[in-house]
């Protein structure tokens, strides 16, 4: 994950990440270990990698398709 730049508030203070990440998936909070995101230390916003995006999308389309 490259950003210079948070692209909410502009700010420059991002800092890589890799960890649990929770995520609500319907009603439920879920934690995703070992997550990589960004966050700005300016606005405290979090940007999530191509790959961790992958994790949750799947995660949410396995979850629909057992309801």
């Amino acid at each position: 994950m490259k950003l210079t730049e948070c692209p909410l508030c502009g700010s420059r203070k991002l800092r890589s990440r890799t960890g649990g990440y929770p995520a609500k998936i319907g009603k439920k909070r879920v934690l995703f270990p070992g997550i990589q995101y960004c966050v700005c230390e300016a606005c405290g916003e979090r940007f999530l990698s191509d790959e961790a995006m992958i994790v949750l999308q799947e995660y949410r389309l396995k979850k629909r398709k057992v309801a």
